[in-house]
Protein backbone atom coordinates (compact mmCIF):
# COMPACT_ATOMS: atom_id res chain seq x y z
CA UNK A 1 0.00 0.00 0.00
CA UNK A 2 1.31 3.32 -0.89
CA UNK A 3 0.39 6.37 1.05
CA UNK A 4 -2.07 7.31 -1.42
CA UNK A 5 -4.19 4.34 -0.38
CA UNK A 6 -3.54 2.10 -3.11
CA UNK A 7 -3.24 -1.43 -1.79
CA UNK A 8 -2.84 -4.35 -4.39
CA UNK A 9 -1.96 -7.28 -1.76
CA UNK A 10 -4.08 -10.58 -1.53
CA UNK A 11 -7.01 -9.83 0.43
CA UNK A 12 -9.68 -12.75 1.59
CA UNK A 13 -11.81 -10.55 -0.12
CA UNK A 14 -11.52 -11.11 -4.50
CA UNK A 15 -11.06 -7.37 -5.20
CA UNK A 16 -8.06 -5.63 -4.02
CA UNK A 17 -8.66 -3.03 -1.19
CA UNK A 18 -8.71 0.58 -2.35
CA UNK A 19 -8.72 2.94 0.26
CA UNK A 20 -10.53 6.85 -0.27
CA UNK A 21 -7.83 8.75 -1.88
CA UNK A 22 -6.69 11.03 0.82
CA UNK A 23 -7.26 14.91 -0.74
CA UNK A 24 -4.55 17.54 0.18
CA UNK A 25 -5.51 20.05 2.70
CA UNK A 26 -7.36 23.23 1.69
CA UNK A 27 -5.39 26.25 1.70
CA UNK A 28 -6.44 29.28 3.22
CA UNK A 29 -6.53 32.24 0.58
CA UNK A 30 -3.50 34.41 0.37
CA UNK A 31 -4.51 37.31 2.74
CA UNK A 32 -2.54 40.14 0.82
CA UNK A 33 -3.84 39.33 -2.19
CA UNK A 34 -7.21 39.83 -1.46
CA UNK A 35 -9.39 43.14 -2.76
CA UNK A 36 -10.87 43.38 0.81
CA UNK A 37 -13.17 46.43 -0.74
CA UNK A 38 -15.15 43.59 -2.92
CA UNK A 39 -16.98 42.60 0.32
CA UNK A 40 -19.25 40.18 -1.60
CA UNK A 41 -16.21 38.24 -3.25
CA UNK A 42 -14.42 38.47 0.26
CA UNK A 43 -17.79 36.75 1.77
CA UNK A 44 -17.65 34.10 -1.22
CA UNK A 45 -13.52 33.22 -0.89
CA UNK A 46 -14.22 32.74 3.17
CA UNK A 47 -17.17 30.59 2.69
CA UNK A 48 -15.65 28.38 -0.23
CA UNK A 49 -12.76 27.96 2.13
CA UNK A 50 -14.71 26.82 4.89
CA UNK A 51 -16.82 24.55 3.08
CA UNK A 52 -13.47 22.61 1.64
CA UNK A 53 -12.27 22.12 4.87
CA UNK A 54 -16.01 20.57 5.83
CA UNK A 55 -15.65 18.40 2.86
CA UNK A 56 -12.21 17.52 3.93
CA UNK A 57 -12.88 16.45 7.22
CA UNK A 58 -15.36 14.19 5.47
CA UNK A 59 -12.19 12.57 3.33
CA UNK A 60 -9.97 12.27 6.71
CA UNK A 61 -13.13 10.09 8.30
CA UNK A 62 -13.28 7.56 5.17
CA UNK A 63 -9.31 6.67 5.13
CA UNK A 64 -9.50 6.04 8.38
CA UNK A 65 -11.93 3.70 8.00
CA UNK A 66 -10.28 2.71 5.23
CA UNK A 67 -7.09 1.66 7.32
CA UNK A 68 -9.07 -0.29 9.98
CA UNK A 69 -10.79 -2.21 6.79
CA UNK A 70 -7.51 -2.73 5.86
CA UNK A 71 -5.62 -3.72 8.71
CA UNK A 72 -9.08 -5.93 9.52
CA UNK A 73 -8.86 -8.19 6.21
CA UNK A 74 -4.90 -8.69 7.03
CA UNK A 75 -5.31 -9.49 10.45
CA UNK A 76 -8.46 -12.25 8.90
CA UNK A 77 -5.79 -13.74 6.90
CA UNK A 78 -5.02 -17.03 8.61
CA UNK A 79 -1.49 -16.68 8.84
CA UNK A 80 -1.47 -12.90 9.40
CA UNK A 81 1.42 -12.82 7.12
CA UNK A 82 0.43 -9.35 5.89
CA UNK A 83 -0.40 -7.63 9.33
CA UNK A 84 3.06 -6.59 10.55
CA UNK A 85 3.30 -4.63 6.82
CA UNK A 86 0.19 -2.86 7.01
CA UNK A 87 1.27 -2.28 10.51
CA UNK A 88 4.23 -0.45 9.90
CA UNK A 89 3.17 1.37 6.66
CA UNK A 90 0.51 3.00 9.27
CA UNK A 91 2.87 3.81 11.42
CA UNK A 92 4.84 5.83 8.56
CA UNK A 93 1.35 7.76 7.73
CA UNK A 94 0.80 8.40 10.93
CA UNK A 95 4.23 10.25 11.64
CA UNK A 96 3.55 12.02 8.43
CA UNK A 97 0.00 12.86 9.80
CA UNK A 98 1.98 14.27 13.48
CA UNK A 99 4.56 16.24 11.04
CA UNK A 100 1.65 18.24 9.30
CA UNK A 101 0.00 18.99 12.67
CA UNK A 102 2.75 20.50 13.90
CA UNK A 103 3.46 22.62 10.78
CA UNK A 104 -0.35 23.26 10.77
CA UNK A 105 -0.47 24.52 14.25
CA UNK A 106 2.63 27.05 12.52
CA UNK A 107 0.42 28.41 9.22
CA UNK A 108 -1.97 29.14 12.29
CA UNK A 109 -0.22 31.62 14.00
CA UNK A 110 1.45 33.16 10.84
CA UNK A 111 -1.99 33.31 9.53
CA UNK A 112 -3.02 35.10 12.51
CA UNK A 113 -0.38 37.47 11.81
CA UNK A 114 -1.20 38.05 8.53
CA UNK A 115 -4.27 39.26 9.31
CA UNK A 116 -3.24 41.57 11.44
CA UNK A 117 -0.94 43.25 8.82
CA UNK A 118 -3.70 43.24 6.35
CA UNK A 119 -6.04 45.11 9.14
CA UNK A 120 -3.30 47.66 9.79
CA UNK A 121 -3.33 48.42 5.76
CA UNK A 122 -6.51 49.33 4.82
CA UNK A 123 -7.42 52.64 5.07
CA UNK A 124 -10.96 53.12 6.63
CA UNK A 125 -12.46 51.98 9.90
CA UNK A 126 -15.71 50.22 8.05
CA UNK A 127 -12.97 47.79 6.41
CA UNK A 128 -11.19 47.10 9.02
CA UNK A 129 -14.14 45.92 11.24
CA UNK A 130 -15.46 43.70 8.35
CA UNK A 131 -12.14 42.26 7.04
CA UNK A 132 -11.81 41.95 11.21
CA UNK A 133 -15.18 39.73 10.98
CA UNK A 134 -13.94 38.11 7.92
CA UNK A 135 -10.46 36.84 9.33
CA UNK A 136 -12.12 35.33 12.20
CA UNK A 137 -14.37 33.46 10.18
CA UNK A 138 -11.27 32.01 8.09
CA UNK A 139 -9.52 31.49 11.27
CA UNK A 140 -12.29 29.47 12.79
CA UNK A 141 -12.17 27.09 9.24
CA UNK A 142 -8.62 27.05 9.92
CA UNK A 143 -8.67 25.75 13.13
CA UNK A 144 -11.90 23.44 12.41
CA UNK A 145 -9.32 22.18 9.67
CA UNK A 146 -6.72 21.78 12.55
CA UNK A 147 -8.78 20.07 14.75
CA UNK A 148 -9.51 17.69 12.05
CA UNK A 149 -6.28 16.60 10.78
CA UNK A 150 -5.73 15.92 15.14
CA UNK A 151 -8.97 13.75 15.33
CA UNK A 152 -7.28 12.01 12.25
CA UNK A 153 -4.64 11.31 13.77
CA UNK A 154 -6.15 9.74 16.45
CA UNK A 155 -8.70 7.92 14.78
CA UNK A 156 -5.32 6.39 13.22
CA UNK A 157 -3.56 5.60 16.32
CA UNK A 158 -6.90 4.37 17.90
CA UNK A 159 -7.01 1.69 14.64
CA UNK A 160 -3.51 0.88 14.73
CA UNK A 161 -3.50 0.36 18.76
CA UNK A 162 -6.22 -2.56 18.24
CA UNK A 163 -4.06 -4.75 15.83
CA UNK A 164 -0.95 -4.13 17.65
CA UNK A 165 -0.51 -4.42 21.50
CA UNK A 166 2.63 -2.25 21.67
CA UNK A 167 1.35 0.88 20.25
CA UNK A 168 -0.65 1.45 22.92
CA UNK A 169 1.54 2.88 24.97
CA UNK A 170 1.19 0.61 28.06
CA UNK A 171 2.24 -2.65 28.69
CA UNK A 172 -0.53 -5.32 27.99
CA UNK A 173 -0.96 -7.12 31.48
CA UNK A 174 -3.37 -10.28 32.23
CA UNK A 175 -4.05 -10.40 36.02
CA UNK A 176 -5.09 -8.43 38.81
CA UNK A 177 -1.95 -7.95 40.72
CA UNK A 178 0.15 -6.91 37.29
CA UNK A 179 -2.61 -4.13 36.69
CA UNK A 180 -1.62 -3.17 40.62
CA UNK A 181 2.02 -3.33 40.13
CA UNK A 182 1.64 -1.33 37.20
CA UNK A 183 -0.73 1.38 38.45
CA UNK A 184 1.44 1.60 41.82
CA UNK A 185 4.57 1.95 40.00
CA UNK A 186 3.31 4.69 38.01
CA UNK A 187 1.78 6.90 40.51
CA UNK A 188 5.56 6.81 42.49
CA UNK A 189 6.70 8.85 39.11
Amino acid sequence: MDLNGTYNGKMPSAQPLILPPLSPAPSAPNLASINWSNKDQVRATVQGFADHVAEWEKSLEAVAAGYKSLLSGAASLPDKQLLPDQLAKISEFIDIVSASITESERVLREDELSGRRVVAQLPSRDLKLFAQTQLQKLRTAGIAQHDARVNFYYSLLIVRAEYDPDARGAPSLSNVDEIEAYFKEQSKG
